[in-house]
């Protein structure tokens, strides 16, 4: 009996690695660089080294528009820092008569968003250094981007690739056109360097916030979060809708603003929630007390209704219109932050 336990407690064992191990590799969607020459004027330096100091290395972004690989994390082929160094090494002139440099990876990102046609932004930030005895010295730091559109009749991830390259063909091109051959840099240690360039990496927050807008049960409408705007549809109680689904109330997307983890989102829709339950609760405390001054205990002799309840609940039904209309407004500012903060994502 004991051996059998021994037995079954190590197949459990394996049949959870085997599980983990699946699921991590079921994550996770390869972009390959591929070989094409960089051409500069004046090149005067090739690059030694590529170090990768984000807060992340594991990710450069998330699948969102292909349904095959929704949800899934992009990673480059072999690592960021190899996969840098390889095509570099490839397709940049190398001359070992010119100065060695490293570039320092600071932050790097692919979105994704489907506007009529399927559009790609890649974003990348880094720092060309000069190395002396296990030092840094930086010489230049430079932020590329650039958006465009996914080939047609191609899954977008296919032109990421494309993107990535630009931009480091052009951080190249910022690099070669600077002055840095006049710079005299102040040499720090690999931890400093990379401590300062971990406060300058604000695109990994970014990429971390994005995690949960992927679950098992909703993965599809989650993953539409960063691709569709909320669009106000109008009526007594203002409607909203996603992804020109059917019209829903505000309180429907209450798991949206709460995964964008914007602050400013967040503080809008709770004064939203506060203000929609005071409309409800002064216009229900008001409506009580008038159909209370009906009834026949309240009624006075001649068959009026009771004034002193009447009055007061005239009153609490009148104070809920102008809040009723601040939090129709409120609904519509929550809306347009939630949009904002979508668009920057």
């Amino acid at each position: 009996m004991h051996y059998y336990s021994k037995f079954m407690s190590k197949s459990f064992c394996v049949f959870l690695f085997t599980l983990i191990i699946h699921n991590i590799i079921a994550q996770k969607t390869e972009i390959d660089l591929k070989n094409y020459p960089i051409e500069l004027k004046n090149q005067n330096f090739y690059i030694s080294n590529v170090i990768d100091s984000r807060k992340d290395t594991s990710k450069i972004g998330w699948s969102i528009l292909s349904k095959e690989t929704r949800g899934n994390y992009y990673t480059l082929k072999s690592g960021t820092s190899l996969s840098f160094y390889h095509y570099l090494k490839q397709n940049l002139k190398q001359d070992t008569s010119f100065t060695p440099i490293t570039l320092n990876i600071i932050s790097l990102l692919v979105t994704e968003r489907n506007r009529g046609m399927k559009e790609g932004k890649a974003r990348l930030t880094v720092q060309f250094l000069k190395e002396e005895n296990g030092t840094f010295g930086k010489l230049y730091e430079t932020s590329t981007f650039i958006e465009s559109n996914s080939e047609f009749g191609k899954d977008i991830y296919t032109s990421h690739e494309r993107r990535i390259r630009a931009v480091i063909n052009q951080s190249l091109k910022n690099f070669s056109e600077s002055k840095w051959t006049e710079i005299k840099p102040d040499f720090v240690s690999s931890l400093e360097m990379k401590e300062e360039s971990s406060k300058l990496d604000t695109l990994s927050k970014t990429l971390s916030d994005t995690i949960g807008l992927f679950s098992k049960k909703k993965k599809e409408d989650l993953a539409l979060l960063q691709l569709n705007q909320i669009q106000f549809k109008g009526g007594f109680i203002p409607t909203f809708t996603l992804n020109d689904t059917k019209s829903r109330t505000l309180w429907t997307f209450k798991n949206h603003f709460k995964q964008l983890n914007d602050i400013e989102t967040n503080r809008l829709y709770t004064d939203y929630k506060g203000k929609f339950k005071l409309t409800f609760l002064a216009l229900g405390i008001g409506t009580a007390l008038v159909v209370a001054s009906f009834t026949d205990e309240s009624m006075d002799d001649t068959g009026l209704p009771n004034l002193s309840m009447a009055i007061p609940g005239i009153a609490f039904a009148a104070c809920s219109i102008p809040i009723y209309i601040k939090t129709n407004k409120l609904a519509r500012k929550t809306t347009a932050r939630f949009n904002l903060a979508i668009e920057n994502k």
